[in-house]
């Protein structure tokens, strides 16, 4: 019988559960393997976004999928403005360790008023993008409330999720990471 090979992020598959439990998704979460549902947001201008780089909107397939670059593996976080600060900044140390060995984050904040975010945003320097999802589009499209985060790879597949605030999983999130990029695999069989 032949094994498929996955990455290290199958295995520790940052929980496959409903983002809350006892709701309905509307839609429902991807699956372990499933290239994630594509989206397009607008993105808030933060201190370190020159004039000529802001874009209206950002998609990601800028990331992943159609357009990689060099990136290797996304992590994409919902936040609500409750932990967005904490987790710009969780965002921010991970990029700053992984971002040349391509990881890059992406926050997309669900909180329903955006000039709190647009305020905290504008005065941050951050590297990756924050995307507005005021009205709760993508995220319904995902079937997650924030928190909830999702690891994909280069082609958009989803290598886990995890429905625990940033803080909360950082370590974890940032140890499975540090192993990916070091290019350890596991073998499971089929």
């Amino acid at each position: 019988m032949s094994r498929l090979r996955f990455s290290l992020a199958a295995c520790f598959a940052l929980l496959s559960v409903p983002a809350h439990a006892g709701e309905p998704s509307p839609i429902g979460l991807p699956q372990i393997g499933s290239v994630a549902p594509a989206f397009a947001l607008s993105p808030f201008r933060s201190k370190s976004t020159a004039e000529d780089d802001f874009t209206e909107k950002l998609e990601l397939d800028d990331y992943c999928g159609m357009h990689p670059r060099d990136n290797r593996f996304i992590l994409v976080a919902f936040s609500d403005f409750t932990t967005l600060s904490a987790d710009l900044g969780i965002m921010s140390t991970l990029h700053r360790k992984l971002g040349r060995d391509g990881v890059v984050p992406i926050v997309v904040s669900v909180a329903k008023e955006t000039q709190p975010v647009r305020d905290l945003v504008g005065q941050s320097k951050l590297s990756f993008p924050v995307l507005d999802d005021q009205y709760t589009i993508v995220a319904r499209r995902y079937g997650a409330t924030a928190p909830f985060s999702l690891l994909l790879d280069h082609e958009c597949r989803v290598l886990g999720m995890s429905n625990k605030s940033l803080t909360t999983d950082s370590a974890r999130i940032t140890k499975t990471l540090q192993t990916l990029v070091a290019g350890i695999s596991a073998e499971l069989p089929e």
